[in-house]
């Protein structure tokens, strides 16, 4: 998927906290529950666009305890 301006400002203010995961997820069209599996969607959309905030907001969620939202 080829992300828009739009989606790369709202991957962007995700890591700034400017936008819940919840508009982030909304933003980019996944209506994914588990972080591990939010986690590797992000990646892949890093990879197909060199998407720096992907790539590290994918990481993240890749690692994170499903029971916590705290990026």
């Amino acid at each position: 998927m080829k992300l828009n301006v739009e989606q790369e400002k709202a991957l962007e203010d995700h890591v700034f906290k400017r936008i819940s995961v919840g508009s982030l997820k909304k933003t980019l069209g996944l209506n994914i529950e588990n972080n591990q599996n939010f986690g590797f969607e992000l990646l892949k959309l890093a990879e197909a666009n060199k998407e720096e905030f992907a790539l590290m907001l994918g990481m993240g969620y890749v690692f994170m305890d499903n029971n916590v939202d705290y990026l």
